[in-house]
């Protein structure tokens, strides 16, 4: 991750900075990191909340789920999809699941786009962008 900023994955200033100051920044965010707390909350497919929403129409979904993007994308019923404008959607898993998140939104009728940058190369994530 060091590297990947030292190249500039994350804008020009950061590359000045010293590696031995990044590794420091770095180990103390990933100390937060691990004080995470786990909660349970429900979990509905994405129709189910269009429909008790009565939502006629999506400008732009972004979905951002931590890895369950696919279920996500497969909550979303086949009548739902038409009202759906664009979607953006960040991969985890990038190399394993890029191409099932491009299928799915391919096949809904989407112009698709995929990007990663280095820095999300190194976490093995990337980002989807479909419109109609």
């Amino acid at each position: 991750m060091v590297e990947a900023i030292r190249q500039g994955g994350l804008g020009s200033v950061l590359r000045r900075v010293p590696a031995p100051v990044l590794r420091g920044l770095m180990s103390r965010k990933l100390r937060v990191l691990r004080h995470l707390e786990t909660h349970r909350v429900l979990v509905r497919p994405l129709s189910a909340v269009f429909d008790e929403q009565d939502i006629g129409r999506v400008d732009l979904l972004k979905i951002d789920v931590e890895g369950a993007e696919l279920d996500v994308l497969r909550g979303v019923e086949e009548r739902h999809w038409p009202l759906i404008q664009q979607v953006v959607v960040e991969v985890e898993g990038w190399r394993q699941n890029r191409d099932a998140v491009r299928e799915i939104l391919l096949g809904r009728g989407f112009a698709v786009d995929v990007e990663q940058n280095p820095v999300q190369l190194a976490a093995d994530i990337g980002m989807v962008f479909a419109a109609r």
